[in-house]
């Protein structure tokens, strides 16, 4: 399934859902290939009923500095589609943007950057 998200973002920013039991939950997300992990601010997980302070902490290091949270496997759907992801979940998350990093959701896309269009296409791997 291919995916051609086209705007006047300068940012790769895609729909993403977050799942927990029955409930559901629409956001967007940076697609970053320089991210481990994904990253979401916490008050997510709290609306969708993730008790995240039940999952193993994890500091994650960046270029300039370190973040802390929380890593749980939730279900996302990215392109009509849910998978399991790992998500760290971080209170009081000051970043612009959520973000999708490479565990997760790079291992089960082809993602394809057009920087002249301001173009992203996201395909799920054929299985």
């Amino acid at each position: 399934m291919l995916n051609k998200i086209k705007g006047k973002h300068s940012k790769p920013i895609i729909p993403v859902t977050l799942k927990h039991g029955q409930i559901e939950l629409d956001v967007r997300a940076v697609v970053d290939s320089g991210a481990d992990y994904s990253i979401f601010d916490a008050r997510f997980a709290e609306q969708i009923g993730i008790p995240i302070t039940r999952f193993q902490q994890l500091e994650v290091k960046g270029i300039a500095n370190s973040i802390t949270g929380n890593l749980c496997n939730i279900k996302t759907k990215v392109l009509d589609e849910f998978f399991e992801m790992p998500v760290l979940f971080v209170k009081n998350y000051s970043g612009p943007f959520n973000i999708l990093g490479r565990k997760g959701f790079f291992e089960k896309h082809i993602i394809t950057f057009d920087e002249a269009k301001l173009e992203i296409k996201v395909k799920t791997f054929d299985a």
